[in-house]
């Protein structure tokens, strides 16, 4: 019988018994209670990233029907599994309900809950690993999608391979050992979202002028001035080219487009430190834009991102920052796909100080970006070491 790389031992330092097969019909039972009366409110979807999350917050909006009678109605600790593809879970994800005492679930997704002979924390991790992963792909013989559903039935995948430790007492320690983990990546991840808001803050203030830099001996820098983006850069649109997914190869420099880098290919147009400005809006309904600093690297721009060089006088860190304020809403063009083009760029109104304080602006703002990848690396490494321990703790 398969081994797990790692295993635990007992307080008494003695191996615990050896892993046991059972199919997940054996180890849970089905949920089909329904909402009657509307018990709760609560509208959930599944994420794979965030798992059961009320769906008003993650949508913005209420998806499911205003009267959710039918719906089933699961409650805190229960698993469900969406029958749809996302990153990460080709075969679908199963979560369990953390967040919320109940929530109302759609009849679409498949819920249960696990018996008292197993440990409901180890069996989240255990939906989480590779080993549940391969399992689940044996059952989901991929047939004609429905807006992305996979082709699984409800006997299939509630007879689908569990492999799991005979003893209670294992199982909570893998689980326990886990949450360490994960508690360490929540952590690191807390970190980045704080830095962010730190430098969020620090940026409103900043450009609002609420609050302005002085020289060493105390006195201040002149008002800042209003310019056209035209007066402060160059634009070097005629330069940037497409390259066709067919003819791309894999390479080292970075292919950046509207949304930052997509790829990684093996030539390069620039050579230099520019402000790329997305053409394309990432949001029909807010136009938002993306704005990339990049050093000086050699990279390719596409078709998408617009070219700034910034002119003499001025500060390419503090351009890209101060074009990040910008509200482009009334700047934009088009409704099915929102566009920002060259010819109202060039008059889009940039105030700045003098260079001086544009240099002391963005030395100050770049130590939160220092500090928001460092913390960015420690959530990456987190993750990937509780990945690695997921392959190694489950067979």
């Amino acid at each position: 019988m398969l081994v797990p790389k790692l295993r635990f031992q007992s307080e008494d330092g003695t191996d615990y018994p050896e892993w046991c097969h059972s199919t997940l019909s054996e180890i849970s039972e089905r949920v089909t209670r329904k909402n009657k009366g509307n018990v709760t409110d609560i509208p959930l979807t599944l994420s794979s990233l965030y798992g059961l999350v009320d769906q008003r917050e993650y949508f913005k909006k209420k998806i499911a029907s205003q009267n959710m009678a039918r719906y089933y109605l699961l409650n805190r600790g229960e698993f469900a599994y969406n029958k749809s593809y996302s990153q990460g879970f080709d075969f679908g994800a199963v979560k369990r309900l953390d967040k919320y005492d109940c929530g109302a679930l759609s009849p679409l997704y498949l819920c249960f809950s696990v018996s008292k002979d197993v440990d409901s924390d180890f069996m989240a991790y255990y939906f989480d690993s590779q080993k549940w992963n391969r399992e689940l792909s044996v059952r989901c013989a991929e047939g004609v999608r429905n807006h992305g559903q996979l082709n699984i039935s409800k006997d299939d995948f509630f007879d689908i391979d569990i492999t799991l430790p005979a003893a209670l007492e294992e199982q909570q320690k893998i689980a326990d050992f886990l949450s360490t983990v994960s508690e360490a990546a929540a952590q690191s991840e807390a970190k980045v979202q704080s830095f962010e808001q730190q430098k969020k803050a620090a940026v409103q203030k900043i450009f609002s002028q609420e609050v302005r830099f002085v020289r060493e001996d105390g006195t201040g820098y002149p008002e800042w001035r209003e310019y056209y983006l035209e007066d402060v850069v160059t634009f070097l649109d005629t330069e940037r080219k497409a390259i066709a997914k067919k003819f791309r190869r894999k390479g080292q420099y970075p292919y950046y487009g509207a949304s930052g880098i997509i790829d990684y290919v093996d030539n390069y147009i620039f050579d230099e430190e520019l402000v790329l400005l997305s053409e394309d809006g990432t949001n029909i309904v807010s136009r938002n834009y993306r704005v990339s600093f990049v050093a000086t690297e050699k990279y390719w721009v596409n078709n998408h991102a617009h070219c700034l060089r910034v002119k003499e006088g001025f500060i390419s860190y503090f351009i890209a920052e101060a074009l990040e304020t910008i509200d482009y809403t009334e700047y934009s063009t088009g409704s099915a796909q929102p566009k920002l083009k060259k010819e109202v760029c060039r008059k889009l109104p940039i105030i700045c100080p003098c260079i001086e304080e544009q240099q002391k602006i963005a030395d100050f703002l770049s130590g939160y970006d220092e500090a928001i990848s460092c913390a960015k690396q420690e959530l990456e490494y987190w993750k990937q070491f509780k990945k690695g321990l997921l392959q190694q703790m489950f067979i």
